[in-house]
C-alpha cells in the first residue's frame, strides 16, 4: 500500500457491477476508465441541452419583439399582402356575427335595434360592433340639431368605432351626427331607411350626407337583395324551396360547426377568438398560412365558368341609357327631392375605388354630370386625393374600405361643406 502515500487524490465510482477508480499522480497522466467516459458523455449532453433550450427562449423573445414592432408598425404590409382570417364561424353573406341583423318586409334586411357590443371579425382587424333604439351603428341616443350619415359599409363600419368618418365628423364638428348607413345596400335602401328613422325620431336634420360606391348600383337593381336566415345575412332565396333548402343548410352547418368546437381542439383553437386574433396579426403566423394558400392555388386547376346572362352588371358607362342604373337614380332623387322639399342640404360623397384611382380611371363622371345637373353637391374624392399627390395606399385599409387617414383626410378637406 506505499504506492498511495504519494496520491493526491483517489475518485472511487461505483456502477453497479463494478469499481472504477481514478488516480492522480504527481508524475503521471490521468487514467479514465469507461464508466467515466460515459459520464463524460452525459455531461457533454446536458451542456447540449441547456445551449438549446437558452436558443429557443433566445429565438422566442426576438420572435415577440419582432411582433410587437411589426403589429404597431406593420398595417400597410398586413394590409397589401396577408389575407384575413374569419374562422369557420361563416354561414351568411361576408362575416356579419349571427344576430345582428333582422328581417325587414320592405327593406329585406335592417340592423337589428338595441344590439350590445359583439364581435365581428372583420379583415381590418376583430372590431365590436353594437346599434342604438333606431337600428343605427352610433352611441347617440337622441337627435335634434344633427346631421344624418346614410350609406353602405363606407358610412357604416369596417374600422373601430372611433376611426369612422361619422364619428371623427361629429367630434370635429361638434354636432351629432345620427350614424345610420347600412353595409350591402345602396341608396333605395338607405332612404327607405331614412323615412324609418324619421317615423321614430320626427326632428329632421340639418344636412343629409350620402356616401356612394360603385357597387350601390347593382344593390338598388337587386333590391331587396338579402334577407336574414337562422340570424345570418343571406342572399335572397329565389323562391320558398330555395329558402327552405337554404335554411336547412346554415342549420346543418351550425350543428357540425358546434360538434366539433366540443370535440376537435384543434378545430376549437383555430375558432377561438385569441386564435384569430393571432393569426390576423401575426406576421410568421400570417406568413406561413399566405405561403400555403399559394403552393395550393399552385396545383389546382382553373375551371372556367360560363357567366349567367340574366345577371345584372351595372356600370356608369351609357349612364343615362342603361337600364339597370335607373333604380339607383330614382333613389338618388327621392333624396334630392325630400332635401328640396324640406330645405335641406344634401351632399354626396363618391368613394372611388383604390384600382380607379391607379389606373387613372374616373368611372363616376356621369354620376358626377347628373349630380350637377340637379344641383346637388358632391364631394369628388377621386381628383381631391389624386391632387394631393400623397401615396393611394394610405387612404384605404386592408379590404379596401376607407382607412383612418382616409377619413381625416376627407372632413380636413371638406369642412365648410359639411358645417
Amino acid at each position: 500500500m506505499g504506492i498511495f502515500k504519494i496520491q493526491k487524490k483517489i475518485l472511487v465510482i461505483s456502477n453497479h457491477n463494478y469499481f472504477s477508480s481514478i488516480w492522480w499522480f504527481n508524475n503521471f497522466e490521468p487514467r479514465v476508465s469507461g464508466c467515466a467516459i460515459h459520464i463524460y458523455n452525459l455531461l457533454m449532453l446536458k451542456n447540449i441541452v441547456k445551449i438549446i433550450f437558452f436558443n429557443v427562449v433566445l429565438i422566442f423573445f426576438l420572435i415577440l419583439i419582432f411582433e410587437f414592432i411589426f403589429h404597431q408598425t406593420g398595417r400597410e404590409f398586413k394590409k397589401k399582402y396577408l389575407k384575413p382570417y374569419y374562422g369557420s364561424n361563416e354561414f351568411g353573406r361576408g362575416t356579419y356575427p349571427k344576430n345582428y341583423f333582422i328581417n325587414d318586409d320592405i327593406l329585406g334586411f335592417d340592423i337589428r335595434p338595441e344590439v350590445s357590443p359583439i364581435n365581428f371579425y372583420s379583415p381590418n382587424g376583430i372590431l365590436q360592433i353594437f346599434s342604438n333604439e333606431y337600428g343605427c351603428f352610433d352611441l347617440n341616443t337622441k337627435y335634434n340639431n344633427y346631421i344624418y350619415l346614410a350609406g353602405d359599409s363606407f358610412a357604416w363600419g369596417y374600422d373601430n368605432y372611433e376611426k369612422l368618418f361619422g364619428t371623427k365628423l361629429q367630434n370635429k364638428l361638434n354636432k351629432d351626427v345620427a350614424k345610420c348607413g347600412v353595409t350591402n345596400t345602396g341608396q333605395e335602401h338607405q332612404f327607405l331607411k331614412f323615412q324609418k328613422f324619421l317615423n321614430k325620431n320626427l326632428i329632421s336634420p340639418k344636412k343629409i350626407i350620402v356616401t356612394h360606391y360603385k357597387n350601390d348600383l347593382s344593390d338598388d337593381a337587386k333590391f331587396p337583395k338579402d334577407i336574414v336566415l337562422n340570424g345570418w345575412l343571406v342572399k335572397k332565396p329565389k323562391n320558398s324551396d330555395e329558402k327552405r333548402k337554404l335554411k336547412d343548410k346554415i342549420r346543418k352547418k351550425e350543428q357540425i360547426h358546434k360538434k366539433k368546437l366540443n370535440n376537435n381542439l384543434i378545430y376549437f383553437l383555430k375558432n377561438h377568438h385569441f386564435s384569430i386574433y393571432l393569426i390576423n396579426n401575426s406576421f410568421f403566423v400570417s406568413a406561413l398560412r399566405e405561403f400555403k394558400s399559394k403552393l395550393q392555388n399552385k396545383n389546382k386547376i382553373n375551371v372556367k365558368i360560363s357567366k349567367n346572362n340574366n345577371s345584372i352588371n351595372c356600370n356608369y358607362e351609357n349612364y343615362n341609357k342603361n337600364t339597370c342604373i335607373n333604380k339607383n337614380k330614382d333613389a338618388i332623387n327621392k333624396f334630392i327631392s325630400y332635401s328640396k322639399k324640406n330645405n335641406i342640404d344634401l351632399i354626396f360623397i363618391l368613394y372611388p375605388p383604390i384600382d380607379s384611382l391607379k389606373n387613372k380611371n374616373d368611372i363616376y363622371m356621369n354620376l358626377k354630370r347628373f349630380l350637377e345637373k340637379n344641383t346637388i353637391r358632391f364631394v369628388d374624392l377621386y381628383t381631391q386625393i389624386l391632387n394631393s399627390g400623397i401615396k393611394i395606399d394610405k387612404f384605404y385599409n386592408r379590404d379596401g374600405h376607407f382607412s383612418e387617414y382616409g377619413n381625416n383626410f376627407l372632413i380636413k378637406e371638406n369642412i365648410n361643406l359639411f358645417k
